[in-house]
């Protein structure tokens, strides 16, 4: 079965239920994580400014929170990878509608994507190809001896 092949078993997963409340007993590890999350979630749009500078243009941080935050929200509900082409769509039509410039607006949206999109790719396409690697070649060389002397010569 497939939870054979994945090492899942009843005691493991009973093991980790049981262990569940002590994820959430460290109040530091909480407190950390929480204040990571507001400052993620504070900074995120800032990337926005960083774009517009590109191109001499300014906004108010209250419109690049707005206009962020409600392209990636939206880009959520797409259930694709990043949102790709919810969140540029959406985005490059709250920018229209505060006023900047079509043509900017695209190159603005580009510049944005390479700025959060190309960096996570990047490191995850070397960490799904060093960890893929290395997995698949210990399942695909881990041979079972059993087989060996079930076999008739």
């Amino acid at each position: 079965t497939l939870e054979e092949k994945a090492g899942l078993t009843e005691e493991l997963a009973n093991d980790f239920l049981s262990n569940m409340p002590s994820y959430f007993s460290n109040k530091r590890l909480i407190f950390f994580l929480g204040l990571l999350t507001v400052t993620q979630a504070l900074l995120l749009p800032l990337f926005i400014g960083l774009s517009l500078m590109f191109f001499n243009l300014q906004m108010s941080y209250f419109n690049m929170f707005a206009v962020y935050w409600i392209s990636y929200v939206l880009g959520r509900f797409s259930f694709l990878p990043s949102g790709l082409g919810i969140k540029d769509v959406t985005m490059g039509g709250l920018l229209l509608g505060l006023g900047l410039n079509g043509l900017a607006v695209v190159k603005i949206v580009v510049l944005f994507r390479v700025f959060t999109f190309i960096p996570y790719l990047v490191v995850g396409g070397f960490l799904f190809l060093y960890y893929g690697h290395r997995y698949t070649y210990k399942r695909l060389f881990k041979r079972d001896i059993s087989e060996d002397f079930n076999q008739n010569p």
